[in-house]
């Protein structure tokens, strides 16, 4: 449907003739007005501000709207035409108020939905305690109905969930979780009815924390994730194959093996511990670590780390300092003041509820590569 702003004009002089169908209107081409024909007569000089054959044009203007169908809403489109009709007032003024009228008719009509409405209202919900595990579900399941707890650039060391998150928690019909990771502000809340998936427990043996930032620990649980998500979703509710879904894993480890071939013989020091398992995985060498590792706790550090991290990096010019961009990053800045030369990275291992899983890797991943870039330029 052609949405629009419809812009009608009434010249104080008649329009030269272009034809038959150009003298009833014309698209993408600028409007006769006594103005641009004397533009176009003359040197090229612009006489816009000058008034030639008495008043500039009466101008009418009318919009038109149009509602675009999507997968789950309508979104409003504008595209903006003229049309140039040597008429009288009367006849002006009619064709105005019809297009008005007309407007209103299609938006008592057309139906108004919410753009984050269910396009299925009994489509089952997933809830996911970290938006990083809402991004394997979105990847392996891109039109499943997916919810996060942790609220976007929330830190999770410190948040704790509010009566309503609770509430929306009790009410899905699936809950993911990693309680490794979230067991700080998630172990008091009662799920005993609610079916949950706890793809890396903290009772598990060898686990690591923050383990979807590993693509091999990703790649074990996918099994799990698919059988699932055929189990709860309804028939009509895609889900990725399988073979895709390694090739997109593999994709993913190629890259980190590229960024990590070079950070092997840097080296790095990270504010937060967050990426630890993933570069211990590659052998990168971590050179410090200046907060604690305790599961969901944050106590920050002590002089005597700064001190034994600049000693490293004094030893290790060219070593990486890595920031957590949901922690506090004053110590790495302590560090990089003094030694100028030390670059400096933010990256993101939580990630956004709407991010997929291969997504949120290649953004890290391409923040790493631009990051050793600059430093090499330097």
């Amino acid at each position: 449907t052609l949405v629009g702003c419809l812009t009608i004009e009434e010249p104080t002089a008649d329009p030269p003739f272009f034809g038959h169908d150009s003298r009833l209107f014309s698209l993408n081409r600028p409007c006769y007005s006594p103005q641009t024909a004397e533009k176009h007569d003359s040197k090229g000089e612009s006489l816009a501000t000058v008034s030639i054959l008495g008043q500039p044009p009466r101008v009418r203007h009318g919009v038109a709207i149009a509602l675009l169908p999507r997968r789950s809403h309508f979104s409003l489109a504008a595209m903006t035409f003229t049309l140039n009709l040597p008429t009288t007032q009367r006849l002006l003024d009619r064709m105005f108020n019809r297009a008005i009228v007309a407007t209103l008719c299609v938006l008592c009509v057309m139906p108004v939905t919410n753009a984050n409405a269910q396009d299925d209202p009994h489509q089952p919900v997933i809830e996911a305690t970290l938006p990083a595990l809402a991004g394997i579900v979105h990847w392996i399941a891109p039109d499943a109905t997916v919810q996060c707890l942790l609220p976007a650039g929330a830190d999770p060391h410190h948040f704790h969930p509010g009566p309503r998150q609770i509430e929306r928690i009790q009410q899905a019909q699936l809950l993911l979780r990693s309680s490794r990771d979230d067991v700080a502000w998630f172990g008091h809340i009662s799920v005993a009815k609610l079916p949950v998936l706890d793809l890396w427990s903290s009772a598990q043996h060898g686990a690591h924390d923050h383990a979807w930032l590993l693509p091999v620990d990703v790649y074990a649980q996918i099994p799990h994730v698919m059988s699932t998500l055929q189990r709860l979703l309804p028939q009509h509710i895609s889900i990725t194959d399988e073979a895709t879904l390694m090739t997109d894993i593999a994709a993913v480890s190629q890259s980190w093996q590229a960024v990590m071939d070079v950070l092997r013989q840097r080296g790095v020091i990270m504010q937060h511990p967050s990426w630890k398992p993933l570069f211990e995985y590659y052998h990168v060498p971590i050179l410090a670590v200046l907060e604690s590792n305790n599961i969901g706790h944050s106590h920050g550090y002590h002089a005597q780390d700064l001190d034994k991290a600049l000693q490293q990096i004094k030893q290790h010019p060219q070593a990486l300092l890595i920031a957590d961009r949901r922690h506090d990053d004053a110590g790495l800045k302590w560090l990089q003041r003094h030694h100028p030369t030390s670059s400096l990275v933010y990256l993101e291992p939580v990630g956004v509820c709407e991010q997929t899983w291969p997504e949120l890797m290649q953004q890290n991943i391409a923040w790493l590569q631009a990051a050793l870039q600059a430093s090499k330029a330097d």
